[in-house]
């Protein structure tokens, strides 16, 4: 309890200077008049004065008592204190306590409870505050003295005991749930290096068996006997066929050339060899591998091709000078290297007949025209002329140019059957009744020929032989009408992958010209058809 009556004052002071900041008294104090009669302060905050004097509490009116009823100073400051609470009596001072307070702790008094320290964090110093032993039931252990190597240990629910500490080497070993611990009688070695083993080298004495070389492994050296690091001899340590569990194959002999295989999660069986050639084939998941049916040839020469020269035989096809090629055998029959061959050709111009194909011909290029339309003739009541004739290869058709009438051109003939099938060009018409004009052209052939028309009087031009184009028209007579150009032929051209050995063919004919009218000139002939086949031997 501390009190204070109207001669004494409350005090505080530090022993020495501060380093930064002063500390700061915190006190809430209660006034008693009479037994009866008690009232509450207003706290009092006040910094101390390093080594000056500072009254944190002033006494009361005479005959008022004055009881503290908390106190507490905090160090502010940046380096340690040490504080005196004291009382102050006229100048004659009394010494309640002194303490050392780090920074940011707190000498904290409260009423009934007596003086603890605070650390920063707010817990309660126990080395400034508490004297006496500790019994376990109060967090503490019953003990306030050791011998040097005792360890405690719980020896009933509230109680601590000591266990003495023995030779070196032996280890705590657990006594059991509910029972004391205790020192082993083995003792263990204290140091170690990587890879040594412990081995029992004298009664309950652990002892490190160093490590050796890799390769080695542990060897028995018989009963009572230290073990050693040596070489399995298999001869003379090992016995039994090792199963597949433990790393075996389960078998003791073979037949020369057996695999073995997995023929079950847990087992290797047997597979036998085969005949030279073979390779080993997976069977799929889970399945057994097998050798393989068909054989393949043990070496090879940059550039071989692999290919079936027996049934599951494969054998070697040596490659040969570059630029040939590999051309098929023929069903059944090996395939071979062909030196390239230039493409031929053949032209029909004339007639219809069957195309055969040479021999090695892997494909053909075929362009053709129909015939070109004869032009008409000029002069009163002329002859008709005649239209060109169609020319035909396999389900290819180029059909043959229209004929021209009078003054009317003829159109060309159409395509089909090809990649690429174009309408001949059509005549020129001309004017009726025109004086002294020339006649029309006759259409122009795919192939670049047309039969021209004819200066005034003249009979109509004619065309190059074989170029499908239209003839030309008749000239004019002075008192009639000129003559129109006939129709050149279609042209087609188509490729045919794997010829037939044969084809039949017939060429258009040229269209007639139309005849010469009173007064006038004839017209001109179309040209014939043409078939023009190019032959490949090679890609």
């Amino acid at each position: 309890m501390i009190r204070l009556d109207s001669t004494v004052v409350l005090q505080a002071v530090l022993s020495g200077a501060i380093a930064t900041t002063q500390p700061q008294a915190t006190v809430c104090a209660s006034d008693h008049t009479s037994p009866s009669t008690y009232v509450g302060l207003a706290p009092v905050r006040t910094a101390l004065n390093s080594t000056t004097d500072v009254t944190i509490l002033a006494a009361p009116t005479a005959g008022t008592i004055r009881d503290i009823d908390y106190l507490s100073v905090f160090n502010r400051d940046t380096a340690s204190i040490t504080v005196t609470i004291k009382y102050d009596a006229t100048g004659v001072d009394t010494i309640i306590t002194t303490f050392t307070l780090l920074t940011l702790e707190t000498l904290l008094y409260v009423h009934g409870a007596g003086w603890v320290t605070l650390a920063a964090n707010g817990a309660v110093k126990m080395a400034t505050t508490v004297s006496g032993i500790l019994l376990a039931v109060n967090g503490g252990t019953g003990f306030g003295s050791y011998a040097v190597g005792d360890m405690l240990y719980a020896d009933t629910t509230t109680t601590l005991a000591r266990l003495a500490d023995v030779a070196a080497g032996s280890y705590l070993r657990s006594g059991g749930v509910g029972v004391a611990p205790l020192w082993s009688t083995l003792t263990l070695p204290n140091s170690a290096t990587v890879g040594d083993l412990h081995y029992a080298s004298a009664t309950n004495v652990i002892s490190n068996l160093a490590d050796v070389a890799t390769g080695n492994a542990l060897i028995s050296g018989g009963i009572a006997t230290v073990p050693s690091w040596g070489k399995i001899g298999l001869t003379t340590h090992v016995s039994g066929i090792l199963p597949v569990a433990n790393g075996g194959t389960s078998f003791a002999s073979y037949a020369v050339g057996d695999l073995l295989y997995a023929d079950t999660t847990t087992t290797l069986a047997k597979l036998a060899d085969v005949a030279a050639g073979s390779y080993l084939r997976s069977g799929g998941a889970n399945t057994a591998p097998v050798w393989s049916t068909v054989t393949l040839p043990n070496s090879a020469t940059t550039g071989d091709l692999l290919y079936a020269s027996a049934t599951n035989v494969y054998s070697n096809l040596a490659d040969v000078a570059s630029g040939s090629y590999l051309r098929s055998g023929g069903v059944g029959v090996a395939p071979l290297w062909s030196a390239p061959i230039l493409p031929t050709t053949q032209v029909f111009a004339s007639g219809s007949g069957t195309y055969t194909k040479p021999a090695n011909c892997l494909w053909i290029e075929v362009e053709m025209v129909g015939g070109g339309g004869g032009g008409a003739g000029s002069g009163t009541t002329p002859g008709a002329a005649g239209d060109g004739g169609a020319t035909t290869f396999s389900t290819f058709t180029a059909n043959g140019g229209a004929k021209a009438v009078t003054v009317n051109a003829g159109a060309g003939g159409t395509a089909s059957g090809g990649y690429l099938n174009t309408t001949g060009a059509t005549g020129q018409n001309v004017t009726g009744g025109a004086v002294n004009a020339d006649g029309g052209h006759g259409g122009v052939s795919y192939f670049g020929g047309n039969g021209w028309g004819s200066a005034a009087h003249p009979g109509g031009g004619g065309v190059a032989a074989g170029q499908g184009s239209g003839g030309g028209g008749g000239g004019n007579a002075a008192t009639a009408s000129p003559g129109a150009g006939g129709g050149a032929g279609g042209y087609v051209r188509a490729i045919i992958n794997s010829p037939s050995a044969t084809y039949s063919y017939a060429v258009g004919a040229s269209g007639t010209a139309g005849t010469a009218g009173t007064g006038g000139a004839v017209g001109g002939q179309g040209a014939a058809g043409v078939i023009i086949v190019k032959e490949f031997y090679g890609p």
